[in-house]
């Protein structure tokens, strides 16, 4: 509750009365306390946890944004006076709500500042009596050893102490090449701030969370400036920004209740279609391979896919097929069952010999794109299909625009068949523009991926509710409402350090602790300006499709820009096999993915996990950025450097069984065996794994009875475990599933006499010896089976085939 004596109202000396040295707030969870004089803040969480508020201001001077290099690139500077001396000369209080007025000693009342109360969120909100500030900040005390994890898309680190990030979305930075180290020029042009998908939230490991709700270019500097210091700043004329802390009585391990938390408050995931869980390869319309169709040869080779991503592109230029010729395509490969993809982007070409060129004139007359301060269009170009295009960019703020671009631009991929596009590019919003609500381009820089995002949402919600698939590179905050699937954006076809395949696993599982669950890696890299395409080897692509089979978007890409062509499942067979055994892991994995989808959807928590949200007792781990869990049951250590071989990795607690071998492992800094063909997989104990059957082939309908789809496999599921105590799931179509350890006896059912009859029959089981002290029991049959004192439970129709190892 609110200390009330002598707290006095916004007109100085209402109440008679001076401000107390000290004033409280308190909500469920923690405690604010407000120092007078001079003006301090602290935040303590139930747990004990203090958060020492040392300043709060606003600025005055210069600062400008500027593109550099490309209109996707931006340059930052200026020079800024800050004030942030105050003391709290009058203060008013609610039941959830302190307001105080600050004032310069000696002066005028300046700056009032508002915190509010919620459960386990403290909202807090600053503006100038008087005047439009150039920007405000508020600087938090940080102790060493303070660890701070998320922001976003972020590529080279995990841990950012000792890092100062902006957020501002612009074009990936390219790596200066294998064997260099991230810095301040690598990548190029800007360090290693750059990303597609900042979002201002993190995680600290000391227990809570930040967030600093804004779209105008920000910075938070992880005790960069300043050892012992966290400061958030951006240039605005306002300040506003919440704290997270953990929630009482909530069981999970806490870093979930601070994500929980920040996408309650900013919005939760979408929930995506579950054919988007499936492989997906870049595939042109017409490519052959073996003599056929592309499409075909991937099924004639028994290479699990579900979705193709032909790049077909509506913009910038407009398309080069009608209708009826593209429903062709799509058809022939609805047929064989995929999913079709074109490509979409929010440009319009300004070339007046472009086959778009009627369509911009119509945009033009009406008002529909982006202008500059003096009512002219804003213009940019980019580079795609081997030239420069210039172009306009669509005023998402506009109903009218939106409107238009959705039956003017989407309609028309959707009567070609696609069922759904690369919703490319968004960061180009250039400083100096202007929407027609008068929106600023410093303000609306940041918010326009996530209006175009929207744009689409609604429209294919509408026309197709639940069966539609946009993957975006860029967005912020809240924008993980609107696009079912997240990819990488450009990296380097390389294992470079600052951009290449190492950096697909921080990637992830910092976007994830934002908020992002739905998000993967372009398999194989885009770009070859660094490294070139010797480096694009097979050894590259079979470690990359094997990371990405791991993460919830598994997107193939074939491009080599500024190189030639790299090497791919048809040139090498070392990529050919790992796509064979880990796409078709991927499609097996559905059960599990989706459920993890669903979960995040009703609580953001994140597919890929960083190891410290599973051990938030375990302050080091802030910094494993070459590991990750995927959902809570499995333990992913990719090889992510050439020519290693094997993979030193720290298990973080109790015991982990290696996916392949059935070996067991305890906790600690292990070294295990990567040949090329191996991806270091693990599965943890006391937790099951639900599985499609091995023949499955593709996440999207088909009628082809050489094709096995989801249909084909209704009747079964595959459970992997590993139980030391006991085990429990509950999946998203509400099987649940448990397995408990005790004494074995042999089950009431008829022991299997082969492989083949373990995988086919109504009822058997088989028992083999494991690593000493544990053995692993296979049983197949439907409901409820006790062997001895171990107990496997089912409430499904299926047939559960039980994998499971035991202790004994």
């Amino acid at each position: 509750m609110i200390q009330r004596a002598a707290l006095c109202a916004f007109v100085a000396g209402a109440c008679g009365a001076s401000v107390p040295d000290t004033l409280t707030l308190a909500g469920p969870g923690f405690t604010l306390e407000v120092a007078r004089a001079p003006f301090r803040f602290a935040v303590t969480t139930d747990a004990g946890v203090r958060l020492d508020g040392r300043s709060l201001g606003w600025a005055e001077g210069s600062f400008a944004i500027q593109t550099d290099l490309s209109p996707g690139y931006f340059a930052f500077g200026g020079h800024l006076t800050w004030h942030e001396d105050w003391v709290v000369t009058a203060a008013d209080a609610t039941a959830d709500t302190l307001r105080v007025e600050l004032s310069p000693p000696g002066g005028a009342a300046d700056v009032t500042v508002t915190f509010r109360a919620r459960a386990s969120a403290l909202r807090v909100e600053a503006e100038r009596i008087a005047g439009a500030p150039r920007g405000w900040a508020a600087e938090l005390a940080s102790p060493a050893g303070e660890g701070f994890l998320g922001m976003g898309e972020r590529f080279t680190r995990t841990n950012f102490r000792g890092l100062a990030l902006y957020s501002f979305t612009e074009e990936g930075g390219i790596g200066n090449g294998e064997g260099t180290v991230p810095g301040p020029g690598n990548p190029t042009p800007h360090g290693e701030a750059m990303t597609y998908y900042p979002v201002p939230f993190f995680m600290s490991t000391r227990g809570y969370a930040f967030w600093l709700d804004t779209t105008w270019w920000n910075t938070i500097d992880f005790a960069a400036e300043k050892a012992d210091a966290w400061r958030a700043w951006h240039i605005a004329p306002t300040l506003a920004f919440e704290i997270y802390v953990p929630i009482p009585g909530d069981a999970r391990p806490w870093p979930y209740h601070l994500i929980d938390l920040f996408t309650a408050r900013t919005g939760r995931p979408m929930l995506a279609p579950p054919w988007s869980f499936g492989p997906r390869r870049r595939i042109n319309q017409g490519a052959m391979r073996d003599g056929v169709l592309e499409t075909q040869a991937m099924r004639n080779r028994d290479l699990a896919i579900t979705g193709m991503d032909t790049a077909y592109h509506f913009l910038p230029n407009g398309w080069r097929d009608d209708t009826a010729t593209l429903r062709g395509y799509t058809s022939a490969a609805h047929a064989l069952g995929y999913k079709v993809m074109a490509y979409f982007n929010p440009f319009f070409s300004s070339d007046a010999n472009a086959p778009i060129a009627p369509l911009t004139r119509a945009g033009l007359a009406d008002g529909d794109f982006l202008l500059l301060a003096g009512g002219r269009p804003a213009t940019g170009w980019i580079l795609t299909g081997g030239s420069i295009v210039p172009f306009y960019m669509v005023d998402f703020t506009s109903p009218a625009a939106a409107t238009w671009y959705r039956t003017q631009l989407l309609a028309q991929g959707l009567a070609a068949g696609y069922d759904g596009w690369m919703y490319d590019f968004a960061e180009y919003v250039p400083p100096d523009a202007r929407s027609s609500t008068g929106l600023g381009g410093e303000e609306l820089h940041n918010l326009y991926p996530v209006l175009y995002q929207k744009t689409a949402h609604e429209y294919l919600e509408a026309q197709r509710p639940g069966d539609w698939l946009t993957f975006v590179r860029s967005g912020y905050t809240g924008a993980n409402q609107y696009s079912p699937q997240v990819w990488s954006g450009d990296p380097a076809a390389s294992f470079e350090q600052a951009d290449g395949l190492p950096t697909m696993v921080r990637a992830g599982v910092n976007i994830g602790i934002a908020g992002v669950p739905h998000w993967g890696g372009d398999i194989g890299g885009f770009h070859c300006f660094a490294d070139g395409e010797a480096a694009a080897d097979g050894e590259l692509v079979t470690r990359w499709i094997q990371v990405g089979a791991l993460e919830p978007d598994m997107h193939d890409e074939d491009a080599c820009v500024g190189g030639g062509a790299k090497a791919s499942i048809w040139t090498s067979t070392d990529a050919e096999a790992a796509w064979r055994k880990y796409a078709r892991l991927h499609t097996r994995l559905f059960p599990y993915v989706y459920t993890l989808s669903r979960r995040a959807h009703d609580t953001g928590a994140p597919i890929l996990r960083h190891v410290f949200l599973e051990h938030p007792d375990r302050p080091e781990l802030a910094s494993v950025d070459d590991a990750y869990y995927f959902g809570p049951a499995l333990y992913v250590a990719p090889v992510v450097a050439r020519g290693a071989r094997q993979k030193t990795t720290v298990l973080p607690a109790g015991r982990y069984l290696d996916w392949d071998t059935r070996a067991v492992y305890a906790a600690g800094t292990v070294t295990v065996d990567a040949p090329l063909a191996k991806l270091p997989l693990f599965l943890r104990e006391d937790h099951l794994v639900v599985l499609l059957d091995p023949s499955i082939d593709t996440l999207a309908p088909e009628d082809d009875p050489d094709i096995v789809g989801p249909d084909d496999v209704a009747g079964v599921y595959d459970v992997v475990g590993f139980v030391g105590g006991s085990a429990h799931e509950t999946v998203w179509d509400g099987t649940v599933l448990h397995a408990a350890r005790g004494a074995f006896a042999p089950p009431s059912l008829p022991a299997a006499a082969s492989e083949d009859d373990l995988r086919t029959c109504g009822g058997c089981w088989r028992r083999d010896a494991a690593d000493p002290g544990y053995y692993r029991l296979r049983v197949s049959a439907t409901g409820d089976v006790a062997a001895g004192g171990v107990a496997l439970r089912s409430n499904s129709s299926r047939r559960i085939r039980w994998d499971v190892v035991l202790a004994q």
